[in-house]
């Protein structure tokens, strides 16, 4: 399998789970559970932000199957540090655009529908 596919499918992966732990009825009650608390702001973000869930999600899926984007010739540790960021990064940018190209669709939709109407 190439890189490139193995990157496409690992972002495709990635945008599904992050959708269906931040919108999907099967994770709401997690949603509401952790919203309800006062404790940790930044787990709101993490539950409510697909984007955001998304680099979590990348981060761990990158240790599990190790997929690297770039593979530099720097000093051993530093360039495996590099290039798993780099992944990491790569991804979540994938996974953002395919979450801003959702919106885009759904607007354009309710858009439609609201013309079609008149």
């Amino acid at each position: 399998m190439s890189a490139l596919f193995s990157f496409f499918v690992l972002s495709l992966s990635v945008y599904g789970c992050s959708c269906i732990v931040t919108r999907e009825r099967i994770f709401k009650s997690l949603r509401e559970r952790v919203l309800a608390s006062k404790e940790l702001k930044i787990t709101h973000y993490l539950i409510e932000c697909p984007y955001c869930f998304s680099v979590w999600c990348t981060l761990l899926v990158v240790v599990i199957f190790p997929l690297r984007v770039m593979h530099s010739d720097m000093w051993f540790v530093a360039g495996v540090v590099c290039d798993y960021a780099l992944t990491v990064l790569a991804v979540a940018g994938c996974v953002r655009v395919l979450v801003h190209t959702e919106i885009l669709l759904q607007n354009a939709s309710k858009l439609l529908k609201q013309l079609h109407s008149l």
